[in-house]
């Protein structure tokens, strides 16, 4: 079986096809194309760890919660504030260290085909990163901010989120996955204010998703 739909960001839809390939020993994989001339195996949520599924029940309900993960994200998009679009928008955040908490900002946008984050606080220097996607950008701040004991208090900081694979290559990963070990709950913004004490750090971040997704396939 496969499934195709279409994902437009300001400019012409791509049309994206989801094949679903038995593989000789029994086992399921998903590969993902579109128009543009990429084609390749669907991973994980770190982007690299190729997927793949022991019953086809399981490589379907994958698909399945990709599709509507695009469907929440076009609604969102839908009802977002015009003079906030995506591909430019800023968050009024709080970030905290050692327990006392101070006002921030995150900025982002994207611009010469890659994304730029942005966190300014009084308390520190601003840190801005330029990466292939938002999320990255702000995955790469906590690296330089996290060692001195600051938590950025924002969603994509969370325990439970990460992006896919797709939001990231077609989305700039503005909008992530909020997960459980059924799979994915919902979407959150990747930049939604929270308070920093719900924050983890980012190799905390890493090892939960991985637990997450390892519970999930057992």
């Amino acid at each position: 079986m496969t499934y195709t739909l279409s994902f437009s960001d300001g400019g012409p839809a791509v049309p994206t096809s989801y094949a679903l390939v038995r593989r000789s020993d029994g086992r399921f994989t998903v590969f993902r194309g579109d128009e543009r001339g990429g084609v390749g195996q669907a991973t994980a949520e770190d982007g690299e760890t190729q997927l793949e599924f022991a019953t086809e029940a399981q490589a379907c309900e994958w698909i399945w919660n990709e599709i509507l993960w695009w469907r929440e994200f076009e609604a969102r998009r839908a009802n977002r504030d015009q003079s906030q679009p995506m591909a430019g928008a800023s968050q009024e955040i709080q970030v905290a260290r050692d327990g006392v908490v101070h006002d921030a900002s995150v900025a982002w946008r994207y611009e010469h085909g890659a994304w730029a984050v942005r966190v300014a606080s009084g308390a520190f220097e601003p840190v801005e990163v330029r990466a292939d996607d938002a999320f990255e950008a702000l995955c790469a701040i906590r690296d330089v901010l996290e060692p001195g004991g600051w938590r950025i208090g924002v969603a994509g900081a969370q325990a439970d989120v990460w992006p896919s694979g797709m939001s990231r290559d077609q989305g700039g990963g503005v909008v992530a996955y909020r997960m459980t070990v059924e799979g994915a709950a919902g979407v959150v913004d990747t930049f939604a204010s929270v308070d920093p004490a719900t924050v983890v750090t980012l190799s905390e971040q890493r090892a939960g998703i991985d637990r997450l997704s390892g519970e999930g396939s057992r």
